[in-house]
């Protein structure tokens, strides 16, 4: 007989949440830290809870946009950030949960750099202009131009799109950002980038939809296409039938930023990655490669590479 437990986690969304030693399954619903009654594998979500972070590894750095920056460490999503929303370019000490997950713990003192960076963000000043600012303000301070930016021009970017550009952008401000937004923006509706190659290590698609077609149907489609995310590492968040049910817009969560992919709803073949995928110079799209378990091995390898580049939202 299964024995029930009271515990107080942080939960991110989707279908499961992790405990210290396991992961079990809950129903759906807004994240934050929650006191669940788990029973067996399964949570059941009691109400809003203080948060608890006795055990978990700390980690410090600047924080901006939900954002949290490293000196030589790519930037990580923050996770249950308070709703009023910390001071950009805060010192902050975060936790690592169970998961890997970055969640908000408290801002840190500050010192004069702090203030001096804000001031030259609402002066559209570079960041070189705030002397003695450390390599994880000067990522921050970048990704704070490019988003605002973004906004101004109307042009959406990720973090990780901006990432591969942040030292240019740290150091020339505003006129680096709109130059890498209008270079965006010529990936998305022109040339594209080719990810999808030989470095991708996907599945074959045959040994897939040989494996697939055993208990595939239209009618598990969604929950199937959601263990495959999650298998991947990546969290499903939103998961939705379109084309008469044949095939699924999946919204999904991977290494902190957001992605919108197209797939069969039978096979999981991807029909539009949501991410440039096609080499224009031989006409191959990388999508045709790929399967939603595999999708985010591409994803990875073109964040690893600085040329990841998001086409839907």
């Amino acid at each position: 007989m299964n024995r029930r437990e009271r515990v107080v986690l942080a939960y991110f969304g989707g279908t499961r949440v992790r405990t210290k030693d396991r992961e079990v399954r809950c129903e759906e619903g807004e994240p934050g830290w929650l006191e669940f009654e788990i029973e067996g594998r399964v949570a059941k979500r009691v109400g809003p809870a203080e948060p608890s972070f006795a055990g978990l590894p700390k980690v410090r750095g600047v924080l901006a946009l939900e954002w949290l920056f490293r000196s030589g460490e790519a930037p990580e999503r923050v996770m249950l950030v308070p709703p009023d929303e910390p001071p950009m370019f805060a010192s902050c000490t975060c936790h690592r949960w169970h998961d890997g997950t970055l969640v908000f713990g408290e801002l840190d003192f500050e010192g004069e750099v702090e203030g001096t960076a804000r001031e030259a963000f609402a002066e559209r000043m570079p960041v070189d202009w705030v002397k003695g600012a450390p390599a994880a303000m000067r990522a921050a301070f970048a990704w704070a131009v490019v988003a605002r930016a973004a906004r101004e021009k109307k042009i959406p970017c990720s973090v990780r799109e901006a990432w591969p550009r942040f030292a240019e952008i740290a150091e020339h401000g505003e006129d680096a950002a709109r130059a890498l937004l209008d270079e965006l923006d010529e990936l998305r509706h022109g040339k594209r980038v080719m990810v999808g190659g030989v470095n991708v290590r996907v599945r074959q698609l045959a040994e897939h939809a040989a494996r697939a077609a055993e208990n595939a149907t239209l009618e598990n489609a969604t929950e199937r296409a959601e263990a495959a995310l999650h298998a991947a590492g990546a969290v499903a968040h939103g998961i939705r039938r379109i084309d008469a049910g044949r095939s699924l817009e999946v919204h999904f969560m991977f290494g902190g930023e957001r992605f919108v992919t197209v797939c069969d709803a039978l096979t999981l073949h991807v029909l539009d990655a949501g991410i440039c995928l096609v080499d224009h110079a031989e006409g191959h799209r990388g999508d045709d490669d790929l399967t939603l378990d595999s999708l985010p091995s591409a994803i990875k390898e073109a964040m690893d590479r600085g040329v990841l580049v998001i086409t839907r939202r």
